[in-house]
């Protein structure tokens, strides 16, 4: 943990990069700041269900972001946003697909603990579509389009996007050591 905090750290001592970088160089450079001019496809936009945010149920929407001079897409989450007691009522996250600059930090799609089900249902595509912790190869069949490995976390204060929270979610280090000294005395206390 004291290593992932690291690495948030010394990705603001970087320069933002200006093109998206090669799937092999992901792990030098996640959390680092990116720019990217390019543009939005905003009708085939994501859902990634089972999100939780404050206790309350909804999605992360990832909107497919073509940059300019490039083959390939990215996916650039745009925050949470809440779902519908109703789940066959789907948010409004429609966004411009005109040219803009997009500023965000660099990471990987969530992982679930377990997986259970397919990441992405055999129905029919509607868009948005809701998806379940795919990986880049569901999604790449799915929109029929090459990715790039990674997400952007968009930046909080660009616009159109949703609640953008995004701290690690893993405990600090002080509270591993923390656990780990009560567990054992309570070994102690027990012998």
């Amino acid at each position: 943990k004291e290593a992932l905090f690291k690495q948030i750290g010394a990705a603001e001592d970087f320069p933002a990069l200006t093109a998206p970088i090669e799937n092999q160089l992901f792990e030098t450079n996640r959390y680092r700041w990116v720019t990217l001019r390019g543009r939005y496809d905003s009708s085939r936009q994501l859902l990634l269900d089972s999100m939780i945010y404050e206790g309350r149920a909804g999605y992360q929407v990832l909107t497919p972001f073509l940059p300019l001079n490039s083959q390939r897409w990215l996916l650039v989450n745009r925050g949470w946003v809440a779902a519908d007691p109703d789940r066959e009522v789907l948010p409004q996250v429609a966004v411009s697909g005109e040219i803009r600059n997009v500023r965000g930090r660099i990471n990987s799609l969530p992982r679930p603990g377990l997986k259970l089900q397919a990441a992405i249902p055999e129905d029919v595509v509607r868009w948005p579509q809701v998806v379940l912790f795919p990986g880049i190869e569901d999604l790449e069949r799915l929109l029929g389009e090459s990715l790039y490995s990674y997400q952007i976390w968009l930046d909080s204060s660009s616009p159109e996007g949703f609640i953008r929270a995004w701290d690690p979610t893993v405990l600090t280090p002080e509270q591993h050591i923390g656990y780990a000294f009560q567990w054992f005395a309570l070994a102690g206390a027990l012998v």
